[in-house]
């Protein structure tokens, strides 16, 4: 995984690395979330986020979700 600095065309990779603001957020489609990493980043364009979760249906799954500056 890797390391992302602060990236001021994409303000909302913070909230989105943030585990507990990343549930809050994303609480209607995503089961409990674990643990968040940073698998990519190209700062000032896009970053693929990797979301360890955990289901009751399929123990623990990891999901990437990719986001894009504005």
């Amino acid at each position: 995984m890797v390391t992302i600095e602060r990236d001021r065309a994409m303000p909302f990779l913070e909230d989105a690395l943030n585990p507990d603001r990343a549930q809050a957020a994303l609480r209607t489609v995503m089961p409990e979330v674990r643990r968040v990493m940073a698998a990519r980043h190209k700062p000032g364009k896009r970053a693929l986020i990797a979301y360890d979760l955990e289901t009751a249906r399929w123990g623990f799954t990891t999901t990437f979700m990719g986001i894009r500056s504005l």
